[in-house]
């Protein structure tokens, strides 16, 4: 709230307001006062906010550094307290006598009866001082009433003598079916945009899985891998390869492998003894180029007719990996994993695929 209108402060005649009690910004009666701590000008708070924010922290009577900002001398205090103001509704017909005091004077603005307000019924534009409101209200024609047939539904009050509960119902089931259908379809969006973030940190926090730095002899390396164009599997971590180990030959620097399964056929739950269990899996590449395949993981026994297909795919381009292979002749469950594999590096990657299924008889 900025300044105070000088014509509402009641004044003796022939006696002026001092010039302390006006806001240097605004020039009306200073509002909710402070003053510069080095040439004491006072300032609505409102109104020095608004400056300082335009003016990089500095005084308008550019003294010297940044603006420090203090409570009003005690006196100019006791003065805007003892001002005899007028509601700012003086010329609406409020008669009301304020003090200077802001907290005073915004209560009784709240809840003044001449202030104008808008009625509160949705597409209601008339607008009227608070003391006519409740009058108008009685009449509006946006005033709305509760359904009391059984439906419960807000009714405008224009509405309400040709109002029918089925049908408002069916609209509703119509309504929400739609929103459902909506809400669905974002559910959707915000799981794919989980699964690509995913794929993301795991590109972040790839590991090079069973690939021993011949330096440091780290077990599996954690960072870029170097990998040796002459000597037969020898590797390097970021670190050893800053050191300059093994220099004497050129590496070939390997990143972080990475897909996002887009989709992915479903297999039965169900076979029969000897079948061919077939699988095919599209995905995005997230990582660098890769030739991937699908190998067998810590299968229990060997798989009978595995074969996969290999698949070249750039950065951020899709595609997808087949493979199948034949289930037990013995009735029973099981479950296979699986590995995406790059077959350029020889090295294994992403999460496990898993596929369980019961062998029954025919």
């Amino acid at each position: 709230m900025a300044g105070i209108d000088p014509s509402l402060v009641l004044v003796e005649e022939d006696k002026e307001l001092n010039r302390f009690l006006y806001c240097a910004i605004c020039l009306m009666v200073v509002n909710d006062p402070t003053q510069c701590s080095q040439c004491q000008s006072s300032f609505c708070q409102e109104c020095i906010d608004k400056w300082r924010f335009a003016n990089s922290n500095r005084c308008p009577h550019k003294c010297e550094g940044k603006l420090k900002l203090e409570k009003v001398h005690k006196i100019v205090k006791n003065m805007l307290d003892d001002l005899q103001i007028r509601c700012q509704y003086h010329n609406d017909g409020c008669e009301s006598i304020l003090t200077g005091d802001p907290v005073v004077r915004n209560k009784h603005y709240l809840e003044c009866e001449f202030a104008k307000i808008q009625c509160k019924n949705s597409q209601c534009e008339v607008i009227t001082t608070r003391g006519k409101m409740a009058e108008h209200s009685l009449v509006c024609e946006y005033r709305t009433q509760k359904c009391t047939k059984g439906c419960s539904k807000i009714l405008r009050i224009t509405e309400v003598e040709d109002h029918n509960c089925i049908s408002a119902l069916e609209d509703l089931i119509i309504e929400l079916r739609e929103e459902c259908k909506e809400r669905t379809e974002e559910v959707l969006e915000c799981k794919e945009e989980i699964k690509a973030l995913k794929a993301e940190v795991a590109v972040q926090k790839y590991i090079h899985e069973d690939i021993k730095c011949d330096g440091c002899k780290m077990s599996s390396i954690k960072t870029d891998r170097f990998c040796c164009n002459t000597c037969d599997s020898y590797n390097l971590c970021l670190f050893c390869y800053c050191r300059n180990s093994h220099k004497q030959h050129n590496f070939t620097i390997y990143g972080a492998l990475g897909v996002l399964i887009l989709h992915e056929s479903k297999t039965p739950e169900k076979v029969n003894p000897d079948q061919i269990m077939k699988k095919e899996i599209f995905l995005k590449n997230v990582g660098d180029k890769i030739e991937i395949t699908v190998f067998p993981y810590k299968q229990p026994r060997p798989l009978q007719e595995f074969k996969s297909t290999f698949s070249t795919i750039n950065t951020n381009e899709s595609g997808s990996v087949y493979f199948h292979f034949q289930v037990p002749s013995e009735v029973g469950v099981y479950e296979n994993q699986f590995r995406f594999f790059c077959n350029k590096r020889h090295e294994k990657f992403g999460s496990i695929i898993k596929i369980k299924y019961e062998v029954v008889e025919p």
